[in-house]
């Protein structure tokens, strides 16, 4: 199963990562790519990707169970995604 790359677009409320929406399935990865100015990370329910410093991209998150998993950047929390995690 390919990994699916979230790109950190900006400081842009819920469209601060592209796309702001993904659907991905258990035992796939998400790796984010930072393609802002600044630092910035995904964190959530039992993730955190630490700060991804422009032009480069965190480790590789694999998700183990269904459910939605809303993410932020705790750098910048009105930066906000939204994870599907399907069987």
């Amino acid at each position: 199963m390919p990994d699916i790359t979230i790109t950190i677009v900006g400081m842009n409320g819920a469209l601060s990562f592209s796309p702001p929406t993904a659907t991905v399935r258990v035992g796939q990865r998400v790796i984010w790519t930072n393609a802002d100015s600044t630092a910035h990370t995904a964190t959530g329910n039992g993730f955190d990707t630490g700060p991804i410093d422009p032009g480069r991209s965190s480790v590789p998150i694999l998700f183990s169970a269904p459910g939605n998993v809303p993410y932020r950047c705790t750098i910048h929390p009105t930066m906000t995604g939204l994870l599907t995690v399907t069987q």
